[in-house]
C-alpha cells in the first residue's frame, strides 16, 4: 500500500477510537510513532501570559519534556510554527539540553518536522515530530505531520461546537461500536468497498480467512486479498464482488 495511503488509513482508524481531543491527539501520535521506528510525536499548549508550552499529548516522549513546561526561547521552531502557522516547518532538531538520557538518540541527531494546530484565533497548540533523518520520505512526513495537525484541529472544533453537535458525533460513534461489534461476531467477511473494490473497513473475520490483520486490509483490493492466487478471469470471487459494486 502507498505509505500516505497507509498514514491515512491509520488515522482514520485512530480517531474512529478516540472521543476526546486529548485522547485524539494522543492515538494520532502513537499511531505515527508507530510508523516511524525511534521517533517522538509532540503536542504542545502554548500557556497563556506566559512564553512558555507545556506538552498535553505525545507518544515517546523525550524524557526532557515530559510532564513539565518549556520555555519557547529554548525551542526556536515552536515559536517559529506559532508564528507562521499556515507552513509545515522542517529543522534540524534543537534544543539547549540536547541529550535525552531516556532516548536512544540525541535529541541533535533528529530532524524536527513541527506545525500550529488550525485555530480561528491565535494559535495555541503546535504539533512537534522528531525523526531519524531521511533522504527518501521527507514529502511522506510532511504530509503525515499536516494530517495529524488537521485532525487534532477537527477534534478541538468538534469539543468546542454546540451540545446538540456533541451529542450527534456521540450517536454516530456509538453506533459504530455496536455495528463493529456484531459484524466481528459473524464469522463470513464483511467488508465496506469503495468505488474501486479496495477494502475501506472489514471486520475481524478478515484475520481468520487469510491471517491479515483488519487494519492491514483496509485499501487492499478485496478480490486480491481473499484470493491471493488467483488468475482466473471466470474466478466466482470476482463475479460476485463486480456484481455487488454494480448494484
Amino acid at each position: 500500500m502507498d505509505p500516505i495511503v497507509s498514514l491515512i488509513a491509520g488515522f482514520a482508524e485512530a480517531c474512529s477510537a478516540a472521543v476526546t481531543p486529548r485522547a485524539i491527539a494522543d492515538a494520532l501520535c502513537e499511531r505515527l510513532v508507530q510508523h516511524f521506528p525511534s521517533s517522538s510525536a509532540l503536542v504542545f499548549e502554548r500557556e497563556a501570559g506566559r512564553a512558555a508550552a507545556r506538552v498535553v499529548a505525545g507518544a515517546n516522549i523525550p524524557s526532557a519534556w515530559a510532564q513539565r513546561a518549556v520555555a519557547l526561547r529554548d525551542v526556536p521552531l515552536l515559536t517559529e510554527a506559532l508564528d507562521a502557522p499556515e507552513r509545515v516547518h522542517v529543522r534540524a532538531a534543537y534544543s539547549r539540553n540536547t541529550l535525552d538520557a531516556g532516548q536512544s538518540l540525541p535529541i541533535t541527531s533528529l530532524e524536527a518536522i513541527c506545525a500550529a494546530v488550525p485555530d480561528a484565533g491565535s494559535s495555541q497548540y503546535v504539533f512537534l515530530f522528531l525523526v531519524p533523518p531521511s533522504a527518501t520520505d521527507g514529502a511522506t512526513r510532511r504530509a503525515a505531520v499536516d494530517a495529524v495537525r488537521q485532525l487534532i484541529a477537527a477534534g478541538i472544533g468538534v469539543s468546542a461546537g454546540d451540545s446538540e453537535r456533541a451529542v450527534t458525533i456521540s450517536r454516530v460513534y456509538n453506533a459504530k461500536v455496536e455495528w463493529e461489534n456484531t459484524a466481528d461476531a459473524v464469522d463470513a467477511v464483511i467488508a465496506v468497498l469503495d468505488h474501486r473494490k479496495r477494502v475501506v473497513r472489514a471486520n475481524r473475520a478478515v484475520e481468520r480467512w487469510v491471517g491479515v490483520p483488519v487494519r492491514d486490509a483496509v485499501g487492499r483490493d478485496l478480490h486480491a486479498l481473499l484470493h491471493a492466487e488467483c488468475t482466473r478471469a471466470n474466478c466466482a470471487l470476482r463475479q460476485g464482488i463486480d456484481t455487488a459494486a454494480e448494484s
